[in-house]
């Protein structure tokens, strides 16, 4: 039986098939076994993630994606500054210049920001800068999420938000996504009645904006 590794561009399944048959190749070897698992099991969590973002998917287009109650924006921006660095070790900024509530839900608004941050942790270096800022416009809260990584060519900026689309296939697939991450923001973002947008200048960096309705501004 070959031992060749599977290719990067099968599917989980089919990777999954051939590590779990050389998986067998190595019934005995302690060693072999216990780093073949480990494999198995990235690929199992990668099979994972693929379905629960198809799940959230079908839902955005069934609708009853979101169910909308009061985010107190200071709680939503003190979460985002203990939960992000565990998205990926980057230099990291939160800040907010509006206070009050905004009528969303705040389990999806989270996913957005996160889907964003994962996409600029992927397109940064170790050292990069991410930013995220809360403004207000018109009742809508707008949320910025900026990069000082490779940006995006102007021929990608109008697909990036498609499905399984990646600006850089073989990083994005090599660290586990599933290139539906901006798609399912675009579909939360919707869902919400807002928008999303991104921009970038190629080797400079990049920033998605999306705005969310339902701001109820308050004191800080």
């Amino acid at each position: 039986m070959s031992s060749q590794q599977p290719s990067r561009d099968s599917s989980p399944l089919t990777v999954l098939r051939g590590r779990i048959e050389q998986l067998a190749d190595h019934t005995g070897d302690r060693e072999a076994t216990e780093a073949e698992a480990g494999e198995l099991m990235k690929e199992v969590r990668r099979m994972e993630r693929l379905t629960d973002d198809m799940l959230t998917l079908a839902k955005a287009e069934r609708g009853g994606l979101v169910q909308r109650r009061r985010v107190p924006i200071d709680d939503f921006v003190e979460d985002l500054r203990r939960d992000l660095p565990m998205l990926g070790s980057r230099h990291y900024s939160v800040e907010s210049s509006v206070h009050g509530d905004l009528e969303a839900d705040p389990d999806r608004l989270a996913q957005v920001v996160r889907n964003l941050v994962t996409n600029a942790v992927r397109h940064t270096s170790a050292d990069g800068h991410i930013d995220i800022s809360i403004g207000s416009d018109n009742g809508s809260a707008v949320f910025a999420v900026r990069d000082d990584g490779t940006g995006i060519e102007p021929d990608q900026l109008g697909r990036i938000f498609d499905r399984f689309h990646r600006t850089d296939e073989g990083r994005s697939r090599a660290e586990g996504g599933s290139g539906l991450g901006l798609a399912i923001a675009r579909a939360i973002v919707e869902a919400h009645g807002g928008t999303i947008a991104a921009s970038s200048t190629p080797g400079q960096g990049a920033t998605i904006r999306f705005r969310i309705p339902g701001l109820r501004p308050g004191q800080g």
